[in-house]
């Protein structure tokens, strides 16, 4: 069977494939890594969280803009929004 996974834009490049994920880089030059989930009886598919590698001053920063299920199940409810950020201590 042949599963075709169409995550790339144009200008975007395949950076890895591990045996669960795929890093991609953005023609922006951000990378985001995305995880597939292999269940027993059941189709493979994209996990919804994405690891995103972009520019910034050493920082994580959480949020659920974007997810896809939850533009799927909520009606455009911003009050579910987040975004968390979390500095990275000096040594």
């Amino acid at each position: 069977m042949l599963y075709s996974i169409k995550i790339l834009k144009v200008g975007d490049k395949v950076l890895n494939v591990w045996d669960d994920k795929i890093a991609i880089l953005r023609s922006t030059g951000e990378v985001d890594v995305y995880s597939l989930i292999f269940e027993k009886g059941q189709l493979p598919r994209l996990s919804e969280d994405i690891l995103k590698i972009t520019y910034g001053n050493e920082t994580i920063e959480i949020s659920n803009r974007g997810a896809s299920a939850q533009k799927a199940t909520d009606d455009d409810d911003e009050d579910d929004d987040f975004v968390i950020s979390i500095k990275s201590p000096k040594k």
